[in-house]
């Protein structure tokens, strides 16, 4: 250990940032959290909860740091189901045929958990 190791913060269970943070968010792309990454068909896929559009959307990258700034919107509220004005926390599980994702519907001071399926991911 370097002399000077006091002047360091440890790793916090084992985990060292990256000296580059943050990798993604701007001011144009507004608040954006839940975050979830995947490696689907070679390329790494972070889905995120988007904020200013009230929907999950994902980026695409090819290392995992670098990350494309055109956000894509995978799923988005239906206010007129009366329980998701807006929607958020998604889970991501993928089967060979078939990929499932869970999320937060809002509306009206309630929270519930809907469900959505894509064939295509």
């Amino acid at each position: 250990m370097p002399d000077n190791a006091a002047n360091y913060p440890r790793p916090q269970g084992g985990w060292n940032k990256y000296e580059g943070n943050p990798i993604f968010g701007n001011s144009q792309i507004g608040t954006c959290f839940d975050v979830q990454t995947q490696l689907v068909d070679g390329r790494y896929r972070m889905y995120f909860s988007w904020r200013p559009k009230d929907s999950i959307a994902y980026i695409e990258s090819e290392d995992g740091i670098h990350w494309n700034d055109e956000p894509h919107i995978v799923l988005g509220p239906d206010p007129a189901s009366g329980w998701e004005n807006w929607i958020s926390r998604h889970s991501i599980v993928r089967f060979p045929d078939r990929t499932f994702m869970w999320y937060t519907g809002q509306a009206r001071g309630f929270s519930r958990i809907g469900c959505a399926v894509s064939t295509d991911g």
